[in-house]
């Protein structure tokens, strides 16, 4: 050590030197990861929570009748795949029904539809 460092490094322990040199050099590396971490676990929660949102709006009444008018019976085999609450064969016995109803009358009758008392146009 130069004298001039020497006398302004007083009560610093001389053993060490080398040791607080390197991880006063790798702060920013560390603090860099542990940022990188937090954002990463962040972004995965966020992701997670999502996902179960969007799942549970999958297992609605109104999403199973709309995917059955969009998709038709192909429809009913992914939402048994969701775990829908839907009673999805009496579902498919109305959309059937409703089908066979269309060529004549040319409406579509859902059982939202029909709890309420009204009928939705094709």
């Amino acid at each position: 050590m130069t004298p001039g460092v020497q006398l302004s490094m007083e009560g610093c322990p001389e053993s060490n030197n080398l040791l607080y040199l390197v991880l006063s050099s790798l702060l920013t590396v560390f603090l860099f990861l542990a940022y990188m971490g937090v954002k990463q676990s962040y972004k995965k929660t966020h992701k997670v929570k999502a996902e179960s949102s969007r799942r549970e709006s999958m297992k609605t009444l109104a999403y199973a009748e709309l995917q059955l008018e969009l998709f038709g019976e192909k429809a009913l085999h992914r939402l048994q795949h969701v775990g829908s609450e839907v009673d999805l064969e009496k579902l498919a016995s109305s959309y059937n029904m409703s089908m066979n109803g269309i060529e004549s009358q040319g409406s579509f009758v859902t059982e939202r539809d029909e709890e309420e008392g009204s009928v939705a146009s094709a």
